[in-house]
């Protein structure tokens, strides 16, 4: 394990990898079901579509803005803590990245 630490990519990817994980576990540990009601007072709402823009991402989703500006901004948060941990790499391509973000149902 010591041997493969010299190598800086790899030493990158794994200093890099618990806050990948965190990102990943942080919306599920935090109570993402928190806002489901109960099915009998839960209502059918059918929403159109939304799209936000940021900086780095484009999302989609059919949830509402709310859980659309949500979603950019945790994965604008993701970007930041890459860049942040990986100052000397480039983790931005200039091209928005499109995230599809479907509603539960």
């Amino acid at each position: 394990m010591i041997a493969s630490l010299r190598n800086p990519i790899w030493a990158k990817a794994i200093l890099a990898a618990p806050f990948l994980l965190a990102a990943l576990v942080c919306p599920i540990a935090r109570g993402a079901d928190k806002d489901k009601k109960p099915e009998k007072e839960k209502k059918e709402k059918i929403e159109p579509w939304v799209e936000i823009r940021t900086a780095h991402f484009i999302v989609a989703s059919d949830g509402g803005e709310k859980t659309a500006r949500r979603i950019a901004d945790e994965f604008e948060t993701l970007l930041r803590v890459f860049q942040a941990t990986m100052p000397n790499s480039r983790v931005s391509t200039g091209v928005p990245v499109r995230i599809l973000a479907a509603r539960d149902g």
